[in-house]
């Protein structure tokens, strides 16, 4: 779906729990595999009960078990075959868990990947003015955290359930074999542990919900105080800051504490219901082989079973934990793919050849008219400056221009072709922006260029790079096209990166640049090299020139004017621009 344009659309809603097994379907041999050695790692772990009574009778009478008549003898060789069996079954037992481990294992990473990418590329897909929804702390906090707690509960823990289950029900079918009157006795407390159980899921799923809700908060907190150090450093606010960011992270200690201490009721659960079913079972148990009724092989088989269910058991509480609140995570994470998508559209626009223009061109926010009855014509081959106070919506008409807003009246022509508003999603295709503050990537200088997604040859990157006069610079640079930008590497001056985006906005396919403030945090030397590399872009594109800067509107063909989300006459906006009076 690269390099295609998309429009704002009304997305379902979608159900994480249900759709996740899409991401399963690539892994879909791994999981069958791991699931039939989970099995048969609780069958073999069942086994084991089941050769205890057996044996530790045959040790204390020094009689073969006649259980295995080919195994039974009055000597020493029943005591070898028994080992070399336990050595075998402990061994078999010990490679189906590490195969079921890694396979299942795979599988569990590779869904929560495609769950991860999967959220993050419905985000890419927003329209822009969506990006109020949520903050940007707890976006980042459903995508990684909510995610993974998604990947535990939906597909960690129903692993666990069957892994464990299957475990509990082998160990269960000894019990009942070996001893079904004790057996039914300890099926009783069932129910009231299931219940309590029930209940505590039902917390804790609350209390997950609030934990991860003042995640978010901590992270929007976290970011927004790393991005305004100089302003804190400034007026000497470390401590009241670290006030504000402690307020957050004590909520969320709060919500973690009451949710783990949740959490820790349902062993308590477990293990008094399982000390109140071998107390009774014990009890029971002792009349019965009074009376002959029950062997000590048999009692000692079954009470093996039943210490041994205790971890099984455990377990699947916990998993039940986990799914409940994971619970929490897959609302949040619904939310997330339920906000309004864009939608692919038509065919790309092709190379301008003359003009592309806005007619009365409005876009509103809710009841606000941001833009309204907004004209303005660029022709290729010139340069157009847009001046304007701060507010005046400058960088609204230049994201509809691009293609990234979608406006709400108005019609948009490409030599002399008209279409509607709602169409507008096609100039993305033959228009480029240049942000105020581009975007640096942590990695190459030729990835810094292609983005990612054009296939450009060294030669077209050179060219590109000595049309915004950073040629020299490059070269200079230890490994050319292939060094390291961006955190960990070469750090480039802000001219440096705004030329950058020039040269990456020249290598794609548009006939049409938009800059918006590109001389924002430039000094002298580097606005007199954006002005020089202007007259260079002009040759083949139609360029929209956003600035404050009266020396950067000099340099236009002409100057148009938007102030208050309007645009007066080509007269009142030359004087405007000349008086300086933005």
């Amino acid at each position: 779906m690269d390099g295609v344009a998309y429009a704002f659309w009304p997305h379902q809603t979608l159900d994480v729990g249900l759709s996740f097994s899409s991401f399963l379907r690539p892994q879909r041999s791994r999981v069958v595999v791991g699931v039939i050695a989970m099995a048969a790692a609780g069958v073999l772990t069942a086994f084991y009960a089941y050769l205890s009574g057996p044996l530790l009778v045959a040790l204390l009478t020094g009689e073969g078990p006649g259980r295995f008549a080919g195994v039974s003898g009055t000597e020493g060789p029943w005591i070898t075959t028994f080992a070399f069996v336990l050595v075998g079954v402990a061994l078999v037992k010990g490679l189906v868990h590490l195969g079921q481990v890694a396979l299942l294992t795979k599988a569990v990473e590779e869904a929560g990947r495609g769950l991860r990418h999967r959220v993050f590329d419905h985000l890419l897909r927003r329209p822009l003015r969506a990006e109020g929804v949520f903050s940007r702390g707890d976006l980042v906090t459903r995508v990684v955290d909510d995610v993974a707690r998604v990947q535990q509960a939906v597909f960690e823990a129903p692993l666990v359930l069957i892994r464990e289950g299957v475990a509990a029900l082998a160990l269960a079918g000894v019990a009942v074999f070996m001893a079904p009157q004790l057996a039914a006795l300890g099926i009783l407390v069932l129910p009231v542990t299931a219940m309590g159980v029930a209940a505590l899921s039902r917390k804790v799923k609350e209390a997950a919900a609030a934990g991860q809700a003042e995640t978010g908060h901590l992270a929007a907190r976290t970011l927004r105080g790393l991005e305004a150090r100089r302003e804190v450093k400034s007026f000497q606010a470390e401590a009241a800051e670290g006030g504000r960011f402690d307020a957050h992270c004590a909520a969320r200690a709060r919500w973690a504490t009451r949710q783990q201490v949740l959490r820790a009721f349902s062993p308590l659960i477990n293990e008094v219901s399982a000390a109140l079913a071998i107390a009774g079972v014990l009890l029971y148990a002792a009349g019965l082989v009074g009376r002959g009724a029950l062997s000590a092989a048999a009692l000692i088989s079954f009470l093996t079973a039943i210490f041994m269910l205790y971890r099984p058991v455990k377990a699947m509480g916990n998993a039940l934990q986990a799914r409940a609140a994971g619970a929490a995570s897959i609302e949040r994470v619904d939310e997330v793919l339920a906000l309004p998508q864009e939608e692919p559209v038509g065919s790309p626009l092709p190379a301008l050849e003359q003009t592309v223009a806005l007619r009365g061109v409005g876009f509103r926010v809710d009841d606000e008219w941001i833009l309204r009855g907004v004209s303005v014509e660029l022709r290729k081959g010139e340069v157009v400056g847009l001046g304007g106070p701060s507010g005046a919506g400058k960088s609204t008409l230049a994201d509809v221009l691009s293609g990234l807003l979608v406006a709400t009246e108005g019609q948009w022509g490409w030599d002399g072709s008209w279409g509607a508003a709602g169409e507008g999603a096609r100039l993305r295709t033959q228009v480029s922006l240049v942000p105020q503050r581009p975007l640096l990537l942590d990695a190459s200088l030729r990835e810094n260029l292609t983005f990612g997604v054009l296939e450009e040859s060294d030669d077209e990157l050179w060219r590109a790079l000595a049309r915004v006069r950073l040629g020299q610079w490059a070269q200079g640079l230890a490994g050319g096209l292939d060094a390291f930008l961006g955190e960990g590497g070469v750090p480039p001056s802000g001219g440096e990166l705004q030329r950058i985006a020039l040269a990456r906005a020249l290598l794609g396919s548009s006939s049409v640049i938009v800059l918006d403030e590109p001389a924002a945090g430039l000094d002298r030397c580097n606005e007199e090299a954006l002005i020089s590399t202007l007259g260079r872009l002009r040759i083949d594109h139609a360029v929209l020139l956003i600035t404050h800067r009266k020396t950067l509107l000099a340099a236009a063909d002409r100057v148009v004017h938007l102030e208050g989300g309007r645009m007066p006459s080509a007269p009142a906006s030359e004087a405007r621009w000349k008086s300086c009076n933005f």
